[in-house]
């Protein structure tokens, strides 16, 4: 009987130990926001940004900019996953306010999240700028997303280039839509009750 009580204790101290090593040998490492996702929040604090609509002139700076570090975890999981997000704001300006917030794995695939004034808020994926298409039209209940690979705004060319169109809008709602370029920003953005077009220049 001894023997059988010495010999759980045996166990159960080995599996104790087992365990603690595998806790400690069990290291997840996630790199942090990856450089190839710099350029859907190209700005960074200090940043100036000018808007234009052809008559008169914004400038915004940026206040704000964040994209999370590397990290680690030790344990035993079997679905640890490594996200990303990182986001830059400028000061307000009148109505207007940039941030531009990227997030990817965080529950919410490959998002973009855009805000031009306290009410505009623009959500959308970005998956369609990595699986080389040309050209792309998707709709929610409420925006309409055109996806281009590149387009030409004035004389200027961008690349990964997303318009995304309010379909409803709420009366407190000024931005109609905006567009967004990967290493750009928002590049243009119109406000249906001034009635104008800003451009960044």
């Amino acid at each position: 009987m001894k023997n059988l009580y010495k010999e759980q204790v045996t166990f159960k101290a080995i599996m104790v130990i087992v365990i603690a090593f595998l806790l400690q040998a069990c290291v997840y490492k996630c790199p942090g926001f990856s450089d190839d996702n710099i350029g859907w929040i190209p700005y960074t604090e200090g940043n100036s940004l000018h808007y234009t609509d052809g008559e008169n002139v914004m400038e915004f700076e940026v206040i704000d900019f964040y994209k999370n570090p590397p990290s680690s975890f030790r344990g035993l999981t079997m679905d640890y996953w490594c996200g990303e997000e990182g986001y830059y704001r400028t000061n307000k300006v009148s109505f207007y306010y940039i941030n531009e917030r990227y997030s990817y794995g965080m529950g919410n695939g490959y998002g973009m999240k855009v805000q031009i004034t306290d009410d505009d808020v623009f959500l959308f994926d970005i998956w369609s700028a990595n699986a080389n298409i040309e050209e792309l039209t998707t709709k929610t209940d409420s925006m309409e997303i055109r996806f281009r690979s590149d387009t030409i705004i004035g004389n200027q060319k961008y690349n990964n280039v997303f318009k995304i169109s309010k379909t409803k809008m709420k009366d407190s709602e000024r931005i109609s839509w905006i567009i967004k370029a990967k290493d750009k920003g928002i590049v243009q953005f119109y406000d249906r009750k001034s009635e104008k077009t800003w451009t960044l220049h």
